[in-house]
């Protein structure tokens, strides 16, 4: 805990602050009040007076968490602007060094008590299961001569469990005045041929033989003995056991007294050690996992590629925290929050780094689970405490990943810590603060999921989107970034690279090229060539190694050949480029692969949806025009093909009003509609699969020289592959 007010004969002022930290919901304050011995000569000031002029030489101190530091040290300066903190005087009697004595002390107490609590835990444990142990022994005592109705079912059970002795025993014991009780049947009635006694001083019935002699009863009753009916036996336990209620008693009530003194003193003790624990790690205090970080000193604009159109709203921002006069000057205000929202891996990390180090400002990194914490107020504890750091560091900028996580929408299924963490930064972003220069930069792919308090203006007022690379020379500028520092070969062509790349995050881009230079390292060489790259590609894009064709059954390999000659045909035939095309199979089961380069367009026509749509058809097309034109030969390698064009099917007919339906959504309306715009779905789905077929047929000759040439090279590139479909001179028909 922290000194927020330290203040020598001010009674009044400490009260009226302890009350306004408690009402402003600070929930650990601690007060204490010390007698400052050592005077100095410095009673003059007013302060040191109360009352009727007695001098006051009482220090008041209150102390909170760290973590509430900045907002209890605001309540003071409202509460009481005067506030001057109060110096501690010099000691010459060692009045510091008697104070650091006796905290020493106080914890030497702290430590010791702790363990006798520990010890004395582990006494009444012992003493429990040793009391336990007694208890069990006696009742396993107990049952050997005591009887249960609901044990005992009949006297034959009885007798296995009873002494059985002779006649002449049971008449010496008469005899001699021990015999107590006995449990007989008379007059020849039915069990009358035995019968039971017990003798004085002895625990334990016994089983004789029954005279069942005139006279019997009555000598028996005339010696004192008690008679009872055979079956009374079954009501032994009630006639012995009352020598044992007592013990029993008072063994279950020290039981229940250890159980308590037990559970008790252990969840001291444990609270004890999470007091200790928390002191030490922090554990209402600040994560681990937040980091000012001294990496983004070395990023600059320069390192990202492409987003022109954003890095010229960042610099603005960057350029507001440089100089901030010049924007106070024209009355603007920094924004106080920017979210960045982009797939992952397209830089928005690099983004919150580089404007830190062109800003020159300070830079502190959290992930958003760091708050997320099932320990009650410590995420909300964590996140003022960052907002501390970050004034301390100010100007600074506060980049918390995956924000989405901390800024989820509220709903009933959100527990209360998570509420307390996004209201706790939800104040920090938009408090009374304006002068902090502190920018909170969120970076997600769920936007959708962020609560709107989040997204209002004052608080993530700047929201940009950091796509994936759409264009060819934006790909280019990332691959020229990552290729600094490694050397290539002279056959690697970067347009092409960037070519293949379309759909690609600038962190795959980078992440494909490492694994070349590694690839390039294992195989001696002294440049990355293409070659390398191109393993590199299936390692880590298509999550497998490239295998060698001559393990594949010809007749498969004539149809990928054909399958995939059968894309690059079509897709050169209505307008898009194709920068590779392969059968090299791979270990994940891909067959072979080809690079389409689509058309760089913002808007779709309906026959540009169409001609996509024929591309993904075309493989299934090759092989039907390969195998006599029958469907039924075809294959599944078009499986996946075949589901990409039907969710472009779907989208033109439900949602983009591309049939012959009015224009509306499909999809809002009734499952009955629904299943209409099936039947329209089927019907366009098979009037572009007969076009690829005609297109097809009108170019077959093309189509085998591909096939032709796929099988002879394995790859091929965009020259080779525009040299056979657009040569003047047609290409040889079939394949042997």
């Amino acid at each position: 805990m922290v000194i927020i007010y330290e203040s020598r004969g001010t009674a009044r002022e400490w009260k009226m602050i302890r009350k306004a930290l408690k009402e402003a919901g600070i929930r650990k304050v601690k007060t204490s009040v010390w007698l400052d011995e050592v005077t100095g000569g410095l009673l003059n000031d007013p302060r040191d007076f109360k009352g009727h002029g007695a001098p006051d030489r009482r220090v008041y101190t209150i102390r909170v968490e760290a973590s509430d530091e900045d907002i209890a040290a605001a309540i003071v300066r409202r509460v009481a602007p005067d506030y001057k903190p109060y110096k501690r005087r010099m000691d010459p009697d060692g009045a510091g060094r008697q104070e650091a004595s006796a905290r020493k002390k106080k914890n030497r107490t702290y430590l010791i008590f702790t363990l006798i609590l520990f010890l004395a835990v582990c006494a009444a444990s012992v003493a429990y299961f040793a009391m336990y142990g007694r208890y069990a022994a006696s009742k396993d005592s107990l049952r050997k001569y005591h009887f249960k109705t609901s044990e005992i079912a009949n006297f034959d059970e009885v007798d296995e469990k009873c002494k059985e002795t002779q006649y002449k025993d049971f008449t010496d014991a008469f005899r001699n005045g021990t015999v107590k009780r006995v449990y007989a049947e008379f007059s020849g009635s039915e069990d009358a041929d035995t019968m039971y006694y017990t003798v004085s001083g002895k625990k334990v019935l016994y089983l004789t033989q029954n005279p069942d002699s005139e006279g019997f009863k009555e000598k028996l009753l005339n010696a004192g003995v008690l008679v009872y009916p055979k079956a009374d036996v079954f009501n032994f336990e009630q006639d012995k056991i009352n020598t044992a209620p007592k013990k029993k008693s008072m063994v279950n009530t020290a039981s229940i007294i250890l159980d308590i003194v037990m559970l008790g003193g252990l969840a001291v003790f444990m609270i004890l050690i999470m007091r200790s624990i928390s002191g030490k790690t922090g554990l209402r205090g600040e994560s681990g996992r937040q980091d000012d970080t001294p990496q983004a000193a070395k990023k600059t604009f320069d390192d990202i590629g492409g987003l022109q159109p954003l890095k010229e709203d960042l610099r603005t921002v960057v350029d507001f925290l440089s100089e901030p006069r010049k924007y106070e000057e024209a009355g603007a205000d920094l924004p106080k929050g920017i979210l960045l929202v982009g797939p992952p891996g397209t830089g928005k990390t690099l983004i919150a780094q580089v404007m830190a180090n062109e800003a020159h400002v300070g830079f502190i990194y959290a992930n958003a689970s760091d708050f997320v914490e099932k320990y009650v107020g410590v995420g909300a504890s964590r996140i003022r405490d960052m907002f501390r750091k970050a004034r301390k560091k100010a100007p600074c900028i506060v980049f918390i990943d995956e924000v989405d996580t901390l800024c989820v929408k509220r709903g009933n299924d959100m527990n209360s810590e998570d509420r307390k963490a996004l209201t706790a930064l939800l104040t920090e972003m938009d408090g009374f603060r304006k002068d902090e220069n502190i920018l909170v930069i969120g970076a997600t792919n769920r936007i959708e999921d962020i609560d709107t308090a989040a997204l209002r203006p004052g608080r993530f007022t700047d929201i940009y989107t950091v796509p994936l690379p759409e264009t060819t020379k934006e790909r280019m500028e990332i691959i020229d970034i990552y290729m600094k520092g490694k050397k290539f070969a002279d056959d690697f062509r970067r347009q092409d690279f960037a070519r293949e790349m379309m759909g690609r995050s600038p962190a795959e881009i980078k992440d494909i090229l490492n694994e070349a230079a590694i690839i390039s390292v294992q195989k001696r060489l002294g440049s990355i060539d293409r070659a390398c790259v191109e393993e590199a590609v299936y390692k880590r894009l298509m999550h497998g190694h490239q295998r060698d064709n001559a393990e594949t059954d010809p007749d498969d390999l004539r149809m990928i050949a054909y399958h995939e000659s059968g894309h690059v045909l079509i897709a050169r035939l209505t307008g898009a480029r194709v920068s590779k095309v392969t059968i090299i199979p791979s270990t994940n089961g891909a067959g072979g692969v080809t690079f389409i380069d689509p058309p760089q367009r913002k808007l779709y026509t309906k026959k540009m949806m169409e001609n996509e749509v024929m591309q993904l058809y075309a493989g299934k097309v090759s092989e039907y025009l390969v195998s006599g034109r029958d469907w039924d030969k075809t294959t599944q390698g078009c499986s996946n093909d075949i589901e990409k064009a039907t969710y472009i099917l779907k989208d033109m007919v439900d949602a983009y009003g591309m049939s012959d339906n009015a224009l509306v959504n499909m999809n809002i309306l009734n499952q009955k509609t629904g299943e209409k715009s099936a039947e329209y779905i089927v019907e366009l789905s098979a009037k572009l699969r007969d076009q690829t077929v005609r297109l097809m047929e009108s170019h077959k000759a093309q189509l085998d020289a591909l096939a032709r040439e796929l099988l002879k090279s394995e790859t091929l590139y965009e020259e080779q592959i525009d040299s056979i479909i657009f040569t003047k001179e047609s290409a040889p028909a079939g394949l042997s």
